[in-house]
């Protein structure tokens, strides 16, 4: 009786595979049969992994956990031996993250290249990796995960708002933020970008030729930045003015016309020729 209840439940184990493998994968027309499945077959197993691949165009999370069902599922029925189920993980790792790998350097060949469809494949590439981190030191995969990191860098670059406030402080006679030294880093970012050896691979894309509109965004955000600062030197001066003229402070009144002709100066000097013309106006209204 106990050997009867035993083969009964070896048998229940096998239908219930058979099963999860029919609702899991005839989508995809397998050739997975009973038959191939009891006799361990790991070659037509294994070639089959490769053919629902070549099918997926790219990653697919619902059949690579359904094929790693079956693996696990397989060898705890005793179906396939410990150094087949190791030898099906491999082909289904390698299938997976070279599907992967496919789909991503496919949209960075073209210029109107999908970045959602790159972020799907680079995620079911890290979904592969965890499962087998030697992957990472793989080249493909090395490189794949490198031009990715690029990729997204330059999106993050391009899409950045550029901009600065100025933060006019009386009390120094200066801006807190400069734009010179602003515009130098952001410079300095995009040559690191466009420097790096994987760019010459992502420069056709749309997205990605987008930095090369850099300087006409900077130069855009320097007018604001000159235009901001104008508003608030004025804002500053014409404030401290008011409260000295009201406390009859003429000492304080010949120090700030001093200071606001220093400032006129310094700024020139610096580069940001636009206010001349602007602060001797308000030089002028003002004392």
């Amino acid at each position: 009786m106990i050997k009867l209840l035993k083969q009964v439940a070896i048998f229940a184990v096998f239908v219930a595979i058979i099963g999860g493998l029919t609702a899991l994968i005839t989508r995809r027309a397998s050739t997975f049969n009973t038959a191939t499945l009891l006799h361990g077959s790991i070659d037509d197993i294994r070639q089959q992994i490769t053919t629902e691949w070549s099918d997926a165009n790219g990653w697919d999370s619902d059949l690579y956990e359904s094929q790693l069902s079956m693996i696990a599922q397989s060898r705890a029925a005793d179906i396939i031996s410990e150094e087949g189920r190791l030898t099906l993980l491999d082909r289904a790792n390698q299938e997976a993250w070279q599907a992967c790998v496919k789909a991503m350097n496919a949209q960075w060949d073209l210029a109107d290249c999908s970045a959602s469809i790159v972020n799907h494949n680079h995620s079911g590439l890290e979904t592969v990796i965890l499962r087998r981190p030697a992957l990472e030191q793989v080249p493909d995969v090395k490189e794949a995960m490198a031009i990715y990191n690029l990729y997204r860098s330059i999106l993050a670059f391009n899409n950045a708002k550029l901009g600065l406030d100025p933060r006019f402080d009386i009390s120094t006679n200066q801006p807190r933020n400069d734009f010179n030294a602003y515009a130098r880093r952001i410079e300095s970012r995009k040559a690191s970008l466009t420097g790096n050896k994987h760019y010459p691979r992502l420069r056709h894309i749309n997205d990605v030729a987008r930095i090369n509109t850099t300087s006409q965004r900077l130069n855009d955000a320097r007018t604001r930045y000159v235009n901001s600062l104008y508003s608030q030197i004025a804002s500053a001066y014409t404030s401290a003015v008011e409260t000295a003229r009201a406390n009859d402070d003429s000492e304080q009144i010949n120090e700030l016309a001093k200071n606001l002709r220093m400032l006129r100066s310094s700024l020139f000097n610096s580069g940001y020729t636009q206010l001349t013309s602007q602060l001797q106006s308000l030089q002028s209204s003002l004392f």
